[in-house]
């Protein structure tokens, strides 16, 4: 058991179900002491990002990427997790610029080749994908929460991709990367009408991908059992001072 203490939430996939019928996300999130680190399992509807916290922790002897932890007894003690999450308020706003920017250093190419398994991306966006995975979204329910309708991030109809490359020296034979954009709040927008393609396709514009009056980074993340494989967990943005 350990205590991280003052996490800052930069972002946090969508949910997922797991096989007891939690629903649970993940979260990155920075600490002065740790830097980067990720928690599993979060409640859905828990934390939200800027959220400053302290969090009760153990190793997952199944998971062995840095700064990884699991939430202590968060199976056991899922309908009083707050006893192991304790929030504390909202990272100021006047100091959020300042830590995106402190914290962009990295490339694609260098988290590969480190085996470093997250880190914040400035990208050089060049084009956006909506790609159709399923004929229809499929809609479940859960045990702990009936009056919420859970869509695992594999179940809906659309996943959303971006292409990007890094304004930092990437040292990847192909410059060019496609990756899925896996943020709670791309999911929460098109869980309202998953099946329109439309609708699907504002999330770019939600995010502020397509306007150019916002600087945006990238929190990517790798994937447990493809750890050459990177997502978006989070879009960190700001509009640009005039």
């Amino acid at each position: 058991m350990i205590e991280l203490k003052n996490l800052v939430v930069l972002g946090q996939g969508a949910p997922n179900s797991l096989r007891d019928g939690r629903i649970s996300r993940c979260v990155c999130a920075y600490s002065k002491e740790h830097g980067l680190v990720r928690l599993y399992p979060i409640p859905k509807a828990l934390l939200r990002q800027w959220d400053v916290f302290d969090a009760t922790v153990e190793a997952n002897s199944q998971d062995h990427r840095e700064n990884t932890w699991k939430i202590f007894h968060s199976k056991e003690d899922w309908q009083r997790i707050h006893k192991w999450i304790i929030k504390k308020g909202e990272y100021p706003k006047k100091e959020r610029t300042k830590l995106i920017e402190s914290l962009a250093k990295d490339n694609l190419g260098d988290l590969i080749k480190n085996g470093k398994s997250f880190g914040i991306i400035e990208p050089k966006i060049t084009g956006f994908e909506l790609a159709k995975q399923n004929e229809t979204t499929s809609i479940q329910t859960t045990i702990f929460d009936l009056d919420y309708q859970i869509i695992n991030q594999n179940e809906f109809k659309y996943k959303p991709y971006v292409t990007y490359e890094c304004t930092a020296e990437c040292s990847c034979k192909n410059p060019v990367h496609r990756q899925q954009i896996v943020e709670w709040g791309c999911y929460e927008w098109m869980r309202k009408n998953p099946n329109s393609e439309e609708h699907c396709e504002k999330v770019f514009e939600n995010l502020q991908l397509t306007n150019k009056d916002w600087k945006k980074y990238f929190l990517v993340g790798n994937i447990h059992k493809s750890p050459k494989t990177y997502i978006i967990v989070g879009v960190l943005r700001y509009k640009n001072k005039s």
